[in-house]
This record gives structure tokens, C-alpha cells and sequence, in this order.
């Protein structure tokens, strides 16, 4: 529903910005830095092997999804606390603003781009996933779809993961 993709655009907005700050204190401390890569990596590896053992979704009825207006403020709500509070979106944005989006001007593109991709990409499947056909479609491929979804997320995890490894390997060719 739209309330919904309006919600999780707003969400993974507020969330988009406080990982960018912590991401650029996050600098200033090695430390923190590696902890954050660390938990990034691992919970990207997480939803990748989540994806792997998924099963294939129902159909549902569209009459079951009609919302009134207090649903459809709740629905939004719901779409907010959802993406702001989700773990797996905070470890995609840490990898974004740790690995590939370093530089001050890339990171503000990025940063007022997320509302409008987030609901643009919400709106599209919402849409295309309205249809009997693509809803079959989409079970039908859920399979491929689902593990080369979770084969790129892994690869994301082992390129956020890169600099701690070679980290550890410069940290054992030191005698000590």
C-alpha cells in the first residue's frame, strides 16, 4: 500500500542519516570503525542466508487490503518504526557509507536519493505485485530470484569485510 511505502521511505530515510553520522564519528576511531564493519558484514551474511532457506509466499486476496484512514496512518507508522528500527537496513547503509560512498558530496547524493528510491522501488513491486500474473511470476521465480539475491548480498558482506581481513593479515606479517 502506499501508506506503507510512503513509511519505509521515511523510515529508511531517518535511518540513511543517523548511519551517515555515525558512519563519519565512526572514522575518527579505528576501533569503531572495524566493530561496525564487523556487525555489517555479519548481519548482511545473516539476511543472505535467510534469503537461501526462505519458502515461496501465498497468493493473497485483493479485498483483504482495503484500509481505512486510521489504518492507513498506522500502516505508515508501522512503515517508519519498520525500516528506522531494522538492523538489516542499517547494515546496508553502514556497508554503503563504509565501503563505496566515502566522499562528503557522494554521501549527501546518496543521502537525498534514498526517500525517493526507497518509495519509488516500494510503489513499483507494490504495483507490479498487484497483478494475478506477476504475483505468479514472482512464485514461480522465487527460487533464482531468492539466491542470487542472497549471492549479491554476500558478496557485499565479503567487500565490506575486506578491509578487516586484510587488516588482520598486515597485523600478522608484523613481528611483534
Amino acid at each position: 500500500s502506499l501508506p506503507l511505502c510512503a513509511g519505509i521511505a521515511s523510515g529508511a530515510s531517518l535511518l540513511s542519516v543517523v548511519i551517515c553520522s555515525a558512519t563519519e564519528w565512526g572514522r575518527a576511531s579505528p576501533m569503531l570503525e572495524h566493530s561496525a564493519r564487523a556487525v555489517a558484514a555479519l548481519l548482511l551474511l545473516y539476511v543472505a542466508a535467510r534469503l537461501l532457506l526462505r519458502q515461496p509466499p501465498n497468493q493473497t486476496d485483493p479485498r483483504s487490503m482495503a484500509l481505512s484512514a486510521r489504518d492507513k496512518m498506522a500502516t505508515f507508522l508501522a512503515g517508519v518504526a519498520t525500516a528506522a528500527t531494522n538492523p538489516i537496513t542499517a547494515a546496508f547503509f553502514a556497508s554503503q557509507f563504509l565501503g563505496t560512498l566515502t566522499d562528503s558530496a557522494t554521501r549527501a547524493a546518496a543521502l537525498g536519493l534514498v526517500p525517493c528510491l526507497a518509495l519509488l522501488s516500494g510503489v513499483t513491486f507494490g504495483f507490479l505485485l498487484s497483478r494475478p500474473v506477476a504475483q505468479r511470476a514472482a512464485i514461480i521465480w522465487h527460487r533464482p530470484i531468492r539466491i542470487t539475491s542472497a549471492a549479491v548480498i554476500a558478496i557485499a558482506a565479503t567487500i565490506l569485510a575486506l578491509p578487516l581481513l586484510q587488516g588482520a593479515s598486515d597485523l600478522g606479517s608484523h613481528p611483534v
